[in-house]
């Protein structure tokens, strides 16, 4: 935490207030493991929040591993929550580098998605899935 994401989400958030966006760094504690997370927190207009952070996850030992398992049959892994949830991929050994990289990226793809139309209304070109839609393999005239 003190030599990548940290340094990483204090670097991010300096670079996106100076650009003009209300970036914060959030750093904690998570109580059922007493490690420490950190990550990144970017308001976007009217009631939207980007949230990056890395979360200290303790899963099973692999029953695989090499090294033997003495006290505890768990490990920890560094993983990527945004507001949405849990990404479920392990950022353990990236640089400050890396983070930032991946930070920004999940950023774009945020800002991409408020950006795109969800209304309910607009209509997909892809074929409805539903097999009671009798005209779902019907091209639109």
């Amino acid at each position: 935490m003190d030599h990548a994401a940290r340094p990483a989400f204090r670097e991010v958030a300096s670079e996106l207030r100076q650009q003009g966006a209300p970036a914060e760094v959030l750093e904690g504690i998570v109580e059922e493991n007493g490690l420490p997370h950190v990550g990144l927190r970017v308001p976007v207009g009217e009631g939207d929040v980007f949230v990056y952070e890395v979360w200290p996850v303790e899963r099973p030992t692999p029953a695989f591993a090499l090294r033997s398992v003495e006290e505890r049959d768990t490990y920890v892994r560094f993983e990527v929550r945004l507001a949405e949830g849990n990404q479920d991929y392990d950022v353990m050994g990236y640089s400050k580098e890396q983070l930032i990289a991946d930070a920004l990226d999940q950023y774009e793809r945020y800002l991409e998605f408020l950006r795109v139309p969800h209304d309910a209304s607009t209509r997909s070109n892809l074929p409805d899935p539903r097999p009671d839609a009798l005209d779902a393999h019907l091209p639109e005239e």
